[in-house]
């Protein structure tokens, strides 16, 4: 989707690089980065369904902090 870069979990020094690029690359490139990442995110998910998702997760979060 070219909407972003990647970085290994657990991995701070390929973060940093990838902050690196992020922050040398033109301001028009990130913008088209930005842009390319929600064009795809409305393409591919539909917001009722996301939204249910994080419902339940919130739902979720919430009943282990009750229980704790």
């Amino acid at each position: 989707a070219q909407a972003g870069l990647s970085a290994k979990p657990g991995s701070p020094h390929e973060l940093a690089e990838k902050l690196s690029i992020l922050m040398s690359m033109p301001e028009e490139a990130r913008e088209k980065m930005g842009e390319n990442g929600r064009n795809f995110f409305l393409a591919h998910y539909a917001q009722d369904l996301l939204f249910d998702r994080l419902d339940k997760w919130f739902h979720e979060v919430a009943a282990a902090k009750v229980k704790q």
